[in-house]
């Protein structure tokens, strides 16, 4: 067993649970760590996202600890996995009071714009 966690595994346990990374030992397991069988299914969607690799939730159960799940990460992720993901752009800012097609307001004011 290594010493370390995969370092793209404890990113990635850590935004998308909100668990303490000093929680995240190599022999802990996800059970102990508080995720329950539906945690296992998005965590499986979120590693297929992250690095493009498919890895079903019946691996990550059979995975029995975080340096086990860091290999087999590794393994189908190749160097990809290494590294935790790369964070996305920040989203380029608008003024607060403006009307986006993803705004509540957006429904409202749609009809104004098909006046002639």
């Amino acid at each position: 067993m290594s010493a370390l966690v995969n370092p793209a595994l404890v990113q990635v346990l850590v935004s998308a649970f909100q668990l303490p990374a000093d929680a995240l030992r190599p022999e802990a397991t996800l059970e102990e760590l508080g995720l329950d069988s539906l945690a296992v299914v998005e965590l499986s969607d979120i590693l297929a996202e992250e690095f493009g690799v498919p890895i079903v939730d019946g691996e990550l159960a059979a995975a029995a600890s975080l340096d086990r799940l860091g290999e087999l990460l590794a393994a189908k992720a190749g160097p990809l996995a290494a590294e935790p993901p790369a964070a996305e752009p920040p989203a380029a800012e608008s003024p607060a009071h403006a009307v986006t097609a993803e705004s509540p307001a957006a429904e409202l004011f749609a009809p104004a714009a098909e006046l002639p």
